[in-house]
C-alpha cells in the first residue's frame, strides 16, 4: 500500500497532465547506422577466431556467419517497417502505440531520460508492469519537435 502512495497510477497521472505532446517516429538513417554499426563489430568478431584444418570447425564457422547475417537482415526488413506514435504529458505519463499494435499502453517515466544532441533514451514502464527503453534518434523528428521532445524531458 505505501508503494501506491509514493507512486501514483499512471491512470491518475495522465488525467492530471495539463499538456500532452504528441511525437510519430519511425526508423531514421541514425538508426539504420547504428544497426550496421553492430552488424561491422559482430561480423568482426569472426575475424578472431583461430584457424583450424578441421572440416567441421569450418562448417561450424560458416552456419554461425550466415546465421548471423540471416538475423541481421530479417532485423533491418523489421526495422525498415518500424513506427511508433507516443504522448507525453509534462508529468512524465503518456500513451504507446508501437508497430503492429493498435491498442495503445499507457506508460511513465521510470528514471531521468539520458539526452544529447543525437539521441533520448526514454525508460519507460508501461501500466502492464513491463519497463521499456526507447530511443529517439534525432532524425526520428523535425528539428523542432525533437527540440519539443527535449524540453519536455527536461523539465521532467
Amino acid at each position: 500500500m505505501e508503494e501506491q502512495l509514493l507512486s501514483p497510477s499512471i491512470d491518475s497521472l495522465l488525467n492530471t497532465s495539463t499538456h500532452m505532446r504528441q511525437f510519430a517516429l519511425s526508423a531514421s538513417l541514425l538508426q539504420r547506422g547504428a544497426w550496421l554499426m553492430s552488424l561491422a563489430i559482430v561480423s568482426s568478431s569472426f575475424l578472431a577466431w583461430p584457424h583450424y584444418p578441421s572440416f567441421i570447425f569450418y562448417i561450424v564457422q560458416t552456419i554461425l556467419f550466415i546465421t548471423m547475417i540471416i538475423i541481421f537482415v530479417l532485423g533491418w526488413r523489421r526495422l525498415s517497417h518500424w513506427h511508433c506514435v507516443f504522448s507525453l504529458g509534462n508529468n512524465g505519463a503518456g500513451t504507446l502505440v508501437l508497430t503492429g499494435n493498435s491498442e495503445p499502453n499507457k506508460f511513465r517515466l521510470t528514471k531521468k531520460p539520458f539526452i544529447s544532441p543525437l539521441l533520448c533514451l526514454l525508460y519507460l514502464q508501461l501500466q502492464t508492469g513491463e519497463k521499456q527503453l526507447l530511443l529517439v534518434w534525432r532524425d526520428m523528428l523535425d528539428d523542432t519537435a525533437y527540440r519539443n521532445l527535449c524540453r519536455l524531458l527536461l523539465s521532467h
